[in-house]
């Protein structure tokens, strides 16, 4: 398979995988299945995907337990203004919000809050250890 079919083979599972993630935590919150969407595919999943990836290696890091520090607040960050910037465009095209945060503490024009922080800082440190690096090595990325 060439180099665009294994990326695209990423983008399309990590899309599926995370609407099936989302999808859990939207139903166990609501205690009711609950998808986004009927489509069982989110290309901002796979997106951000690319974004973990693909991330700096933050060589400059002495040690491995800061290295975890610096890319938990690099994740933490990248994607909440990744889910402000898709909120944003969204609600431009759509004239209604998908996901809404306004009642929560510390959000960002009900897109983002302090809660999203921590969990995409914690999801990108798990998901590139045990789910994206073993999914590249697999499709042969680990180098792309």
């Amino acid at each position: 398979m060439t180099l665009v079919g294994r990326l695209l083979l990423f983008f399309v599972v990590c899309s599926v995988g995370g609407w099936c993630f989302d999808t859990l935590l939207r139903s166990v919150r609501r205690k009711r299945w609950a998808p986004i969407r009927k489509l069982p595919f989110s290309p901002l999943y796979g997106t951000a995907s690319f974004a973990v990836l693909f991330h700096p290696a933050f060589a400059f890091a002495p040690s491995d337990r800061l290295r975890a520090v610096v890319e938990f607040l690099y994740f933490g960050v990248l994607f909440c203004v990744f889910e402000l910037l898709a909120g944003e465009i969204i609600l431009f095209a759509r004239g209604s919000r998908i996901w809404d945060y306004r009642d929560r503490y510390l959000n960002v024009r009900g897109h983002t809050d302090l809660f999203h922080f921590f969990l995409w800082g914690t999801s990108g440190l798990v998901g590139l250890r045990f789910l994206l690096r073993p999914l590249a090595r697999l499709l042969g990325l680990e180098d792309a």
